[in-house]
């Protein structure tokens, strides 16, 4: 909106200026004493009231004067102010330096005028030219992280397909290779296969802290592409400190023995018992190494196990029995600490595994 004040103008004046403006579009509102000279593009108003004014000012893109007296109703509200004078010839006071712009004649009005309405379409234009920048930037930068997420997939995919592939040519070479594969968590990690085995080929897949889940989501490296004629897996006994449910530990097990079983279908599994654990008062005894693990639940557990093996392609080997003592603990001669195995034990471990290996 544009205000002009012709509050201080006879009618001769007024209406010479008003018809001025009826030439341009827009929204122009006058406020002078002669509201019939209102016409179709401006907009007469007839009011002293100051809050009136400010109001007018400050909805408006400029206000134009035709008076330094008026400056003052203005110069706190308005964003531009523009006086309008009579001729080259007026002399104006001191104050005139305060005024964004002055025009030495009546007739350059619609000039002003048309030149905000530009400036105005200007702005707009150019924001409107930074917003389908910023947009067509986004839209490259999705397209660009569109095109490397395809890219990583594809490469996964490939690397996926020679891992395959090598597995399969790995399997082609070795059909008739006997080695045998160690699965498991810390006992196995800890189990010097070199020493106990010298004359077989073996592989140690054991990592410590491992859990069911560990193993469950890691089978393609810790298994398959060993190729293995044999497997002896030992896992569970660290779900207890990650608050597994036996039911849960029990299904992992077998959900491992089942996708052994497709990838390797010629291995041959062995799964061994969850191994007892010591949790007595004795000084060699560390409870915080023992934790929450209880033979009760174990013994649960390993119920389970063989049933399921008595059912499936596995062997079931009752380890648990071999080590326990009367009381149904891990015999303190077979522990370090009342979970990890000690020589003796690694030494009546492979005594009874090499049943069921052959050179």
């Amino acid at each position: 909106m544009i205000f002009i004040d012709l509050s201080n103008k006879n009618e001769l004046y007024c209406k010479k200026i008003i018809d001025l403006l009826n030439k341009n579009n827009g929204d122009i509102v006058v406020n002078c004493n002669y509201i019939n000279y209102a016409k179709d593009n401006v907009k007469i108003i007839n009011t002293t009231d100051e809050r009136e004014l400010a109001d007018y000012a400050i909805k408006s893109e400029m206000v134009l004067i035709f008076d330094i007296n008026d400056y003052k109703k203005y110069v706190n509200y308005c964003k531009r102010i523009i006086m309008v004078l009579d001729s080259k010839n007026n002399k104006l006071s001191r104050d005139i330096n305060k005024l964004c712009i002055e025009f030495s004649e009546i007739n350059d009005i619609n000039n002003i005028i048309r030149m905000e309405k530009s400036k105005k379409k200007n702005k707009k234009s150019n924001m409107d030219l930074f917003l389908y920048f910023i947009l067509i930037t986004i839209i490259f930068s999705l397209s660009l992280l569109s095109i490397r997420k395809s890219e990583t997939i594809n490469n996964l995919n490939n690397e996926k397909k020679n891992l395959s592939d090598s597995i399969t040519d790995l399997r082609k070479i070795n059909k008739n290779y006997t080695n045998y594969l160690f699965l498991g968590d810390s006992i196995t990690d800890y189990y010097d296969l070199d020493k106990y085995y010298e004359e077989y080929k073996v592989v140690n897949s054991g990592i410590s802290g491992n859990q069911t889940s560990d193993i469950l989501d890691d089978l393609q490296k810790r298994a398959y592409v060993y190729n293995p004629s044999t497997i002896f897996l030992l896992i569970g006994t660290n779900d207890y400190i990650h608050n597994k449910k036996e039911d849960e530990t029990v299904n992992n097990i077998k959900e491992i023995v089942e996708k052994l079983n497709k990838n390797l279908p010629n291995a041959k599994i062995y799964l061994e018992s969850i191994y007892p654990v010591n949790n007595t008062d004795d000084k060699k005894i560390s409870k915080s190494m023992v934790s929450i693990r209880n033979n009760t639940s174990i013994k649960k557990i390993n119920s389970e196990l063989k049933k399921y093996c008595n059912d499936k392609n596995c062997t079931y080997l009752d380890m648990y029995s071999l080590l326990e003592d009367k009381d149904g603990n891990l015999k303190l001669e077979y522990t370090k600490e009342g979970l990890h195995m000690s020589d003796k034990g690694y030494e009546v471990i492979t005594k009874e595994l090499k049943k069921y290996m052959h050179k």
